[in-house]
């Protein structure tokens, strides 16, 4: 469950999930190498929604029409976002810490602890064949949430 809806996630590389379904609402953060970080700021309960089917995002819905919008346009116009790359779960407070001494703010989004779920470019340390490459990463960032495992007991709430 990621705040109130259930996801579920098989990984077979410690960040690469080989499949991701179910319904997320954000509670936190969109960011990446598209602005939506800075356009929208932190997004609260609702406001985005995204259910995801086969490790790909198979549907956005909200409160925020032009945050939805422009999440859709994204995707059209780069539609490897669509494609999970990544799971992560926390971020280190030391990162958080030096983050904004940093030329890059230590790329924004690694900044906020909570869980990530990853759209887009992968890592290079874990590539993935089946997905085509892209220049763009965007990462849903949850303040607050719990996971269940597919039989419902809990993995980790925070």
């Amino acid at each position: 469950m990621v705040d109130g809806s259930i996801i579920h996630i098989l990984a077979n590389r410690s960040t690469c999930p080989s499949s991701l379904d179910g319904t997320a609402t954000l509670h936190g953060w969109l960011i990446g190498t598209l602005p939506f970080g800075s356009k929208y700021g932190p997004l609260s309960p609702g406001e985005l929604v995204v259910r995801f089917a086969g490790s790909e995002v198979a549907e956005v819905s909200g409160s925020n029409p032009a945050l939805c919008a422009d999440f859709y346009r994204a995707l059209a116009a780069f539609p490897e976002l669509q494609h999970v790359s990544e799971s992560a779960v926390g971020m280190s407070r030391s990162v958080a810490a030096t983050a904004p001494g940093h030329p890059a703010g230590h790329l924004w989004h690694e900044r906020h602890l909570g869980f990530q779920i990853g759209l887009g470019a992968r890592l290079a340390q874990t590539p993935h064949p089946d997905v085509p490459t892209v220049g763009h990463h965007l990462d849903l960032v949850f303040r607050h949430g719990q996971l269940r495992a597919a039989d419902g007991s809990e993995l980790l709430t925070w």
